[in-house]
């Protein structure tokens, strides 16, 4: 790969579960490499993908989980 000490390379997982690997010289050489791993989105799917990981980070970060409340506690 002739590859020297600072070298860049990406490693990508094929579907039959071996990892690839490339010679990467600069970042605009990566466009596209992940096109085909997952079908492309409507932007409604998107929104709604985007907004489940929102809530689900926010409730990490805050320590939150879902749980049941209590019959003293407010809806």
């Amino acid at each position: 790969m002739n590859l020297k000490p600072g070298g860049r390379v990406a490693f990508f997982e094929a579907e039959n579960g071996q990892f690839l690997l490339r010679k990467v010289s600069s970042v605009m050489e990566l466009k596209g490499c992940l096109a085909g791993l997952m079908p492309p989105m409507t932007p409604k799917e998107m929104d709604k993908a985007i907004g489940e990981t929102v809530t689900r980070e926010y409730q990490k970060s805050v320590g939150d989980s879902p749980r049941k409340r209590s019959k003293d506690e407010a809806a």
